[in-house]
């Protein structure tokens, strides 16, 4: 599921919220139907910029989770070995951040959210910070990320094309206070390739989600 709306709608304080982080003021956000209190080991996250540590391998930084829940590293290892590989970076475990583009940050990123098995992963405009192209390649990467996984991902963007291509399901929030007004879902069977972005289905798609931003803009 992808999420789009204006800013300060309040879309990252909703996955704040959903990742426990935050409380809610009013309502009950659920997971599994269990009320969400706080943190919890069932979902990953991964924010706009990669917050890598410096000193630390992509290696070492796909396996912090792990440190930080106290499990065994050795077990752990294969695991994230397989995640590296399936993010296209095999090769590169040794490397430092600042040896690595944005783009691997970012996937090294992705790596850490999974590497503890999460049932949901949360994603806060994590190719914002990317030029087109890498942008582009990354969004055919993530598709394939959850492809391979099978996970729940709930993800906000600025980017129409970029929630019409990766969504199953787009939701539009209103402006502030935010509030959803608007699902479209996308039935075009994965996996899809850049060259969906021009077909007249896409252009229809987006242009659905455009009218509904635009027009709550303009109630304004």
């Amino acid at each position: 599921m992808t999420i789009v709306g204006p800013s300060g709608c309040g879309k990252t304080t909703l996955l704040r919220i959903i990742s426990g982080l935050i409380e809610a003021t009013a309502g009950t956000a659920r997971l599994n139907g269990t009320a969400i209190a706080g943190p919890s080991r069932s979902v990953g996250m991964v924010f706009q910029s990669p917050v890598l540590l410096p000193s630390r391998t992509a290696l070492e930084n796909v396996l912090i989770p792990i440190d930080i829940q106290r499990k065994d590293r050795k077990a752990s290892l294969d695991d994230a070995q397989r995640l590296i590989d399936l993010v296209g970076l095999r090769g590169y475990e040794r490397n430092y951040p600042h040896e690595m583009s944005g783009g691997m940050q970012q996937r090294v990123a992705i790596c850490r959210a999974l590497i503890h098995d999460p049932e949901v992963l949360l994603m806060d405009e994590p190719f914002g910070a990317l030029d087109a192209l890498t942008r582009e390649q990354m969004n055919l990467e993530l598709q394939r990320v959850w492809m391979s996984s099978g996970k729940t991902v709930l993800m906000i963007t600025h980017s129409i094309p970029e929630a019409v291509f990766l969504g199953s399901r787009v939701i539009v929030m209103s402006r502030r206070p935010g509030s959803l007004i608007y699902e479209a879902g996308i039935t075009e069977p994965r996996p899809r390739d850049l060259s969906f972005m021009g077909t007249p289905e896409f252009g229809r798609l987006s242009d659905g989600v455009r009218t509904q931003i635009q027009s709550n803009a303009d109630a304004a």
